[in-house]
């Protein structure tokens, strides 16, 4: 059963390159989880042998479950499901997650008991001309998104446990576009959502 809590939720797979800047970023958050939940799909370059020793001293709980060649939704659903937390806040391994990410993208449920879902926001980690290039033309700005059209991505994105249940969760047939399809789900039954725009994601263009 679901407590009072706020339960981070992410799955892995091969992020061993990105996973320490990614971890430090969680530890530097304003407002600690009060527990991390992860699954892995099956890792191969040492992932799970450095979370091991990143979380062996994590100022909270960390629970890992390893799901040999799960695909992100199925990953997903585990971790959700295993959350302690009423509230679950969903990103990706191998982004950054803004200073203030998890303590910005909760706040609006403490606030208001009727709104059930957050949608946080996101921004490129550009490291070349090329990348920054194809952010500009690609990517919309922060104050150009309405909010009332906005579809989040579940790198930043954080809903009361209700949600996930009444949704039936993420589409475990999808391979892609998971998060979208739960996107128009949830939008379609009338789930009552705020988007927090300083909630911020850093991530990495392919």
């Amino acid at each position: 059963m679901a407590g009072s809590g706020v339960t981070l939720v992410a799955t892995l797979l091969n992020e061993a390159d990105n996973l320490a800047e990614w971890w430090t970023s969680i530890l530097g958050q304003s407002r600690q989880p009060d527990e991390v939940v992860l699954v892995d799909g099956g890792s191969r370059d040492g992932t799970l042998e450095m979370l091991r020793a990143l979380s062996a001293t994590a100022p909270f709980p960390v629970r890992l479950e390893v799901c040999e060649g799960c695909n992100i939704a199925r990953g997903r659903n585990i971790a959700i499901g295993m959350a302690t937390g009423e509230i679950t806040a969903v990103t990706d391994a191998g982004c950054v997650l803004g200073p203030f990410w998890l303590e910005k993208i909760v706040a609006p449920m403490y606030e208001d008991a009727g709104i059930d879902l957050v949608a946080g926001f996101y921004k490129p980690l550009t490291g070349s001309f090329f990348e920054e290039v194809s952010a500009c033309a690609t990517l919309p700005l922060a104050w150009e998104v309405r909010e009332r059209r906005f579809m989040p991505s579940s790198r930043s994105l954080a809903f009361r446990r209700s949600v996930w249940e009444a949704t039936g969760g993420y589409p475990e047939w999808l391979e892609i576009g998971e998060d979208m399809y739960f996107n128009h789900t949830w939008k379609n039954m009338g789930i009552r959502h705020v988007m927090a725009r300083d909630a911020l994601v850093y991530w990495r263009m392919r």
